[in-house]
């Protein structure tokens, strides 16, 4: 997806390793992909539960409670720095495969796209501990309260899953910008 001779000039020094590891990528992303949990919160950490609130086709607000990623930088997430936090909902393979109506080599098709992070809009995370193979949904990315997520009743302890490595979360990074920040189509013309 990202070809690892491209981004070796822009890594800090101590992330040059990454361009070797973009280059052998799918293989041996799980190895890479996760770190240690920090005292607080982190770009790019997975939480097991909260509400991600959505628009329907009618206009109703509809929700999930589920395990959802922070969008948002690091530093806007520490307590005190920002009003909201956004973050986007984390779907398990399975529950994909299960609601899907596709073909069974259509579905065979996505979920090897899925996995190789070939979709926009979606970031593959494979399984550890508590967590099975999933994927972000960048396209529901929403907003709740930080005070929220530093409430008594909210122990973060509690609800953090995991937090990605430095490379993993370089990589994130690549795959959130390389969603909302891509061009359009070169054949695609704006009105002036």
């Amino acid at each position: 997806m990202f070809p690892g001779d491209d981004i070796a000039r822009l890594l800090p020094e101590h992330l040059k390793s990454f361009a070797d590891d973009l280059k052998e990528y799918p293989h041996g992303f799980a190895k890479w992909l996760y770190g240690a949990l920090q005292n607080e919160i982190y770009q790019g950490d997975i939480l097991k539960s909260i509400k991600v609130v959505g628009i329907d086709e009618d206009g109703d607000a509809v929700s999930r409670k589920g395990a959802a990623v922070v969008i948002s930088h690091t530093c806007d997430c520490q307590q005190g720095q920002s009003e909201f936090i956004l973050v986007a909902p984390v779907f398990s393979v399975q529950e994909r495969i299960d609601g899907s109506e596709l073909t069974t080599q259509q579905l065979n098709d996505y979920v090897r796209d899925l996995r190789a992070n070939r979709i926009t809009d979606l970031f593959f995370l494979p399984g550890i501990g508590g967590l099975p193979d999933c994927f972000v949904d960048f396209s529901q990315v929403c907003a709740i309260a930080a005070a929220h997520l530093y409430a008594a009743t909210f122990p973060l302890s509690d609800h953090r899953l995991i937090s990605l490595s430095q490379k993993g979360h370089y990589f994130f990074l690549m795959k959130m910008a390389f969603h909302f920040c891509r061009s359009d189509p070169k054949d695609s013309t704006r009105q002036s």
